[in-house]
Order: structure tokens, then sequence, then C-alpha cells
């Protein structure tokens, strides 16, 4: 698969478990993508705002542009 189709792949998986978030575990196994290919992926979409990371929590979550576009 493509980087653009498995990053809205993460996209989609993360949209759907919004309210708890998912972690980076949760991600590798709902896509069973590599793990270095759902890193960068990841980085890419925090770097854009599409995706949000709690520190505290260590999950993912949508960004405010994802709420936009939905």
């Amino acid at each position: 698969m493509s980087s653009l189709v498995n990053g809205f792949e993460i996209i989609r998986h993360v949209a759907a478990n919004h309210a708890e978030g998912m972690s980076f575990t949760d991600i590798l196994t709902a896509t069973a993508l590599p793990r270095s290919s759902a890193h960068r992926i990841l980085k890419s979409l925090v770097d854009q705002d599409i995706l949000a990371f709690d520190a505290d929590t260590k999950t993912y979550r949508g960004g405010m542009p994802l709420v936009t576009i939905g």
C-alpha cells in the first residue's frame, strides 16, 4: 500500500477511537503496519496537526484540521 493509503488507514482508526485515543501499540495492532512506517506516518500527521499526541497519556487523537474536514 502507498503511504497515503496507510496514512488514511491510521486516521480512520484514530478517528473511530477519538474519545479514548489510541496508543502507538494500538495503532500497530489495528493497522498491521510495520513499526517504522507507522512511526514515520504518525510523525508527519502530528507535524501537520492532522493528529495530536498527548504526551501524558501517550495517545493519539484527531487534530483540529481533521475536525474541519469531517
